[in-house]
């Protein structure tokens, strides 16, 4: 377990083998709950990064410019 100090401002750093462990990177948004005597940090991803790759799987072994072409060609024009 790791400990750090909380500053005259406030401020927390996290130690750099949590940073590590967790992959949190400058920039990384970061809720703060309370829960009893314990404060809870928990990483605050974006809705685009959490669908991002999401059915994937779907589109395996499908050339998808040829199929976006085919349905191109019997739209009416």
């Amino acid at each position: 377990m790791s400990t750090t100090r909380m500053s005259s401002k406030g401020q927390v750093v996290l130690p750099k083998a949590v940073r590590e462990r967790l992959r949190l990177r400058p920039g990384a948004r970061l809720e703060v709950a309370v829960n009893g005597r314990a404060i809870v940090l928990r990483e605050v991803g974006s809705v685009t990064e959490a669908l991002a790759g999401l059915g994937r799987e779907i589109w395996r072994g499908i050339d998808a410019v040829a199929y976006v072409r085919k349905q191109r060609s019997g739209w009416e024009r």
